[in-house]
């Protein structure tokens, strides 16, 4: 479970950089943010950062989907991953949406708004390929029929759905384990 560890802190690591960007916005005057980043300014090197983490988190998120779709991991095993990601980012989720309707009330926080909203649309596209590849995994040892299937692997990428499914998912697993 630790190599997961950099897409489970995505969302909270993007808050901690928006927060802290938020909050350099309100101390300091533009001249000195400048000052500090040589110029550049902190909110872009900030951005820089983020996007750079973005990047890592997705590759990873890719190379360790394909590496879940070989025969060697169950659908169990697969479908918990799932369930530990998906329920760990909940409060990033909950603080990311309240920040974001913060910054949505002010004409100077309506880019902070759409940025955490680029940054869930992301987030959860990276965690519903973890519920996508548990539900074609138990489908494909019976667990569930292909339109069961396809419900499951859609649903990993809708928001409030995908919790409930990464839960759902284990149990249905354990039951075909179990057989």
């Amino acid at each position: 479970m630790k190599k997961y560890i950099p897409i489970i802190l995505y969302p909270y690591v993007f808050l901690i950089g928006m927060l802290t960007l938020m909050g350099l916005l309100k101390v300091l005057d533009e001249e000195t943010l400048n000052a500090m980043a040589g110029g550049l300014g902190i909110g872009l090197i900030l951005i820089a950062l983020i996007s750079l983490y973005t990047f890592i988190c997705a590759i990873l998120c890719i190379v360790y989907v394909v590496q879940l779709l070989g025969k060697k991991h169950s659908a169990l095993e697969v479908a918990k991953i799932n369930r530990t990601i998906k329920c760990v980012q909940i409060p990033a989720y909950l603080i990311n949406f309240v920040v974001g309707f913060i910054g949505a009330t002010t004409v100077f926080g309506l880019g902070f708004a759409l940025i955490a909203v680029i940054v869930d649309f992301i987030a959860i596209c990276m965690t519903g390929l973890f519920g996508a590849v548990a539900a074609i995994k138990l489908h494909k040892q019976g667990g569930i029929g292909g339109g069961g299937a396809v419900v499951c692997a859609l649903g990993s990428f809708i928001y409030c759905i995908d919790v409930l499914i990464a839960l759902i998912l284990p149990a249905k697993c354990k039951k075909v384990e179990n057989i």
